[in-house]
Parts: C-alpha cells; structure tokens; sequence
C-alpha cells in the first residue's frame, strides 16, 4: 500500500477514483472510436478530454479547478489587462503566472485582432499586487 501513502488517499477515496476515471475513459474511447468512423464528429472532444482527466490526475485531491485566462482587450484604467476565470468568476489582474500546463486556445475575430486564452487544471492565487499565481 506503498502507492496510497505516496499519493495521500485512502483504499476507498483511491478506489472511487480509479472507477470513476475507469468509465470516463470508457466513455472517451466511445467517442474517439465514433470519431475515427466519422472524423467531423468529435475533432477535439477526445484529447480535450483526455488532457482534462491528466491535469486532474496530476492534481490528485487537491482541490483543483478549471482555469480559463484570456487577455483583457478592452481598456482598463486600472491597468489590468488579464482576467482569470475561476468558478464561474472573472477576476481582472496585472500579471499572471502559470506554472502548470495550458491549452491555448487561438481565436480571430472579425476586427484581424487575435485573442489568445489559455485553459488549465490548478488552484488560482491572488496577491496584493493584482496578480494571479496559478499552480
């Protein structure tokens, strides 16, 4: 039970996990198999969700959220340029700092400018100077 001390889960916590993970990836291998038969169905939904199921793995139990970063193109008087979206709310700050892995995401608009978002698994913390640490 070497692995269960390593990762701080308990047998059942541990157990729940791996089936829960167990029939998500089933349901993943569906979709990628419908995908390999019809490619314009699911362009991006099975390594979308096989990223997602990584980052959560790697964050174990912490208590990881969904984190959506994107450049502020609209004028700020308080100089915050960035906006983290966390739990449903947006945050606007100076800076930010990711230290886990992104998927960036490229959108053009109908003006020629391009908006850049970055999408990631962590924990988002904000301190005193408008910055976002997100680990």
């Amino acid at each position: 039970m070497n692995h269960l001390s390593e990762i701080g889960m308990s047998y059942f916590t541990h157990l729940i996990r791996a089936v829960l993970f167990a029939f998500e990836t089933f349901v993943t291998s569906v979709i990628m198999l419908i995908h390999g038969v019809l490619p314009f169905l699911f362009c991006k939904t099975g390594s979308n969700r096989i990223a997602d199921m990584y980052y959560r793995i790697k964050a174990g139990d912490h208590a990881s959220e969904r984190i959506l970063v994107w450049y502020n193109t609209e004028f700020n008087l308080a100089g915050r340029n960035w906006i983290v979206y966390v739990k449903g709310q947006e945050t606007l700050v100076c800076d930010v700092v990711i230290l886990v892995p992104t998927e960036t995401i490229i959108e053009p608009s109908t003006t020629g400018e391009v908006k850049c978002c970055f999408l990631c698994w962590g924990t988002a913390k904000f301190v005193k100077d408008h910055t976002a640490i997100i680990e």
